[in-house]
């Protein structure tokens, strides 16, 4: 520390010095030329000449050192040199007192002590910083003046300058003592920023770290997942109509499964958001469209627990993300399904001349005031002591709300213990949306028979598929790769009714290509699905914007069941 305050001392004298030095050859100027205009001698002019000198090779010694010095010798070097240099600065001005005063009670005489006093008032603020510089400026000057003044018997005028003198010094350690108290306060201003810089850094390092690993590890880790939800699906159907021991085991499979699938979805989701990599796409969207099908979604798992869920909404066009929207009212629905006994769900909306706040009430058990700002912390889990995976790991609200705030929104919540809860988010208002003719949704029976092409790499995940959509009555035809699957098309000229394919697939190709490659070879165009384990949001965004449906891995059988219904529907086979 205290090698870095004598540099910094240093180079504050090096950063005022220039003003200092400039108000000084001022006064040289005036003194030299008022010198000899009083005595038509070349004294004053040599002596002026003597300090310009002086000065210029005072700039040059300090540049060399600045340039060519290690740290350690460049400070010795310096200080020596401060030394050296304003020592002999201040013998030059003490010179012009022993040269100039001849003759008291004369211009000159005053003149000449005015600007010595004043020249040594001037280089206060700038060599106090560091006082064997200050006292080697100063000192010559001021008792070549005393003793000048003395010689010529003057004793009151050297009394007073002795109190300048004696006063100029004790100013010189104040001022010295203010200078230091600043340079040690920045100094330490600057480790403290310097700290939280480097710690800031790591805490950004480790969390894209950590965000860079998730990322690259779901993919692998979705595959296996995925398998097993496949099967575990397709096992149920083959059980449905057991009783006892093998059906209990397999739901408690199943639903340990779908917890499993909820917590990694949500790790994963957390990780995009931390890392930044996800970025709201605002779009004009009809609210009731997105509602209506959300609130279809949850009828009956609420029905499973005697729940109603009131549809209080008007339709109306918001503007948001819709992915980004779509999520935040699943997760709020799934919350007020879970955390709702009895009573009733009600979803409704309140539309002013801009904003449209859309609210989500229930009957629950509602949220402690005291916990009231820390539901939306991660991991934060109300009710759930004993970390029950069942009721997941607090991250569903912490997700809500980072998808909110890329929106630019706000989350509000009120609730009452035993009452139940409201969650209300205020959306900005759309333009009006002409609401197309509804097509009549298909029944789960009418995927009987559909021919269905699935392509993925992965043999776990595509052997699972097909066993789990040939027990929903789908015709399938499965493969590994594009070139396995374009090769069987020349051989059985029947087009499949959809194409469900994996993203990333063999030999470097996409499920892009896939789709592509065979509705070209059809000579038509064919539904298709897209299922993938990479969540890149850039790669999801430029899928949508080519109005590719894509599900991300692990899916769940039952949102691949009504997302393979809506495909096969009239106006998408048309």
């Amino acid at each position: 520390m205290n090698t870095r305050i004598r540099n910094a001392q240093f180079e504050y004298i090096q950063e005022h010095l220039p003003v200092t030095t400039a108000v000084n050859l001022l006064a040289v100027g005036f003194t030299a030329i008022n010198a000899w205009l009083l005595s038509s001698s070349a004294i004053p002019l040599i002596w002026g000449a003597v300090v310009f000198l002086a000065s210029f090779l005072r700039t040059i010694i300090f540049r060399r050192i600045d340039a060519r010095m290690d740290a350690i010798k460049k400070q010795r070097r310096m200080g020596a040199a401060i030394i050296v240099m304003m020592t002999i600065a201040g013998s030059i001005w003490a010179l012009a007192a022993l040269l100039f005063l001849q003759q008291p009670q004369t211009e000159e005489f005053v003149f000449t002590t005015l600007t010595i006093a004043g020249v040594t008032c001037v280089a206060l603020p700038t060599t106090a910083s560091y006082l064997p510089g200050f006292f080697g400026f100063a000192l010559p000057p001021l008792l070549a003046l005393i003793y000048q003044y003395l010689r010529f018997e003057l004793y009151n005028t050297t009394a007073l300058l002795v109190l300048f003198l004696v006063a100029l010094i004790l100013i010189g350690f104040k001022v010295n003592k203010i200078i230091m108290s600043v340079i040690t306060l920045n100094l330490k201003n600057d480790e403290l920023i310097q700290k939280v810089t480097e710690s800031r850094n790591e805490a950004q390092k480790a969390n894209i770290e950590k965000s860079n690993f998730l990322a690259a590890a779901s993919h692998d880790l979705r595959q296996p997942l995925q398998a097993l939800g496949f099967l575990l699906e397709s096992l149920d159907s083959r059980v449905s109509g057991a009783d006892g021991a093998p059906k209990k085991i397999l739901g408690q499979a199943l639903t340990s499964h779908a917890t499993l699938s909820t917590l990694f979805n949500s790790l994963m989701e957390l990780s995009q958001l931390d890392s930044g990599s996800i970025h709201a796409d605002v779009k004009n969207i009809c609210l009731n469209e997105l509602l209506s099908a959300l609130v279809a979604e949850f009828d009956v798992s609420a029905k499973q627990k005697s729940l109603t869920i009131i549809r209080s909404w008007t339709p109306c066009s918001i503007k948001a993300d819709p992915i980004l929207l779509n999520r935040i009212i699943r997760n709020l629905m799934s919350n007020a399904v879970k955390f709702t006994t009895h009573g009733n769900i009600t979803v409704s909306t309140l539309i002013t001349e801009k904003d449209v706040t859309l609210s989500i009430a229930d009957t629950g058990i509602g949220i402690p005031e005291a916990d009231l700002n820390q539901i939306f912390q991660e991991y934060h889990q109300l009710n759930n002591s004993e970390r029950d995976q069942a009721q997941g790991i607090g991250l569903g609200l912490s997700v809500v709300d980072k998808m909110a705030r890329i929106m630019g929104l706000k989350i509000k919540v009120k609730s009452q213990l035993g009452v139940g809860s409201t969650f209300s988010l205020c959306l900005p208002k759309g333009e009006e949306i002409t609401q197309p003719d509804l097509v009549p949704v298909v029944k789960t029976e009418e995927l009987f028979h559909h021919k269905i092409l699935l392509i993925d790499d992965e043999l776990n995940v595509l052997a699972a598929m097909t066993l789990m959509l040939e027990d929903w009555g789908c015709a399938v035809s499965s493969y590994q790769g594009l070139e396995e699957a374009l090769e069987q098309l020349k051989l059985n000229q029947s087009a499949p009714d959809l194409i469900i394919t994996d993203y990333r697939l063999k030999n470097k190709t996409t499920g892009l290509d896939a789709i592509n490659c065979i509705q070209q070879q059809i000579g038509k165009p064919i539904p298709a699905l897209l299922i993938s384990g990479d969540t890149n949001p850039e790669l999801v965004a430029h899928l949508r914007k080519q109005h590719y449906h894509i599900l991300h891995k692990p899916v769940k059988p039952a949102r691949l069941r009504k997302t393979m219904q809506q495909l096969l529907k009239p106006h998408h086979l048309a």
